[in-house]
């Protein structure tokens, strides 16, 4: 009786695909990458934080309330708990974005035959824009002073899924990755990026 049962407990939720369902044609890239957007627009990230939060208060642009976590962020009271929570949030969702754009990365090259003309370059091109404008912010944020600068590793390029431990790299190598991402997205959407030929 027991047998009988197995299909009913491998039933799947409606909302949860596998990745083979995912990336079987250029609409799940597509959907896949209005996904790693809508993580830029994260309050804790693009959404408030690194818009007109945090990096505000950093910047010293905005007046704050006496006591509050913006004063403490403007004063940079790096030791306060509740400072050091806002940029954990900050730190981790940057990484979580990284995540979603690599997870494209990681199934493209093996389905370019489910694109329309163009649109494997541009999905492709713009992933590894969002990668590199990412860990941009992480090094400018998490990084040295780039005229501080030394051989020691301060923090990991991630350009792969997975939950082994990810790799520090110094800051000229950490620069390299993020000009050779940018270069190779550049070289993408070049020809195809239809903002190109509308000026």
């Amino acid at each position: 009786g027991l047998v009988s049962c197995n299909d009913w407990l491998d039933v799947k939720p409606e909302t949860e695909m596998t990745l083979e369902e995912m990336y079987a044609d250029q609409q799940g890239f597509q959907d896949a990458l209005t996904g790693a957007y809508l993580e830029l627009k994260n309050s804790s990230a693009y959404g408030t934080e690194l818009m007109y939060g945090t990096i505000e208060y950093l910047a010293q642009h905005w007046d704050y309330t006496a006591e509050s976590i913006q004063e403490k962020i403007s004063q940079f009271n790096y030791i306060d708990d509740n400072v050091q929570n806002r940029f954990t949030l900050i730190y981790t969702q940057l990484y979580k974005i990284i995540l979603s754009v690599n997870a494209i990365l990681e199934q493209i090259d093996a389905k370019q035959d489910v694109f329309e003309p163009g649109m494997y370059e541009i999905i492709k091109g713009e992933c590894l824009a969002m990668r590199a404008y990412c860990h941009f912010d992480l090094l400018r944020l998490f990084g040295p002073m780039p005229t501080r600068t030394t051989a020691s590793k301060i923090l990991p390029y991630v350009t792969k899924v997975g939950i082994e431990y990810n790799t520090h790299h110094s800051y000229q190598e950490f620069t390299e990755l993020l000009e050779n991402d940018l270069t190779d997205a550049g070289k993408l959407l070049y020809p195809f990026d239809p903002v190109i030929p509308a000026g």
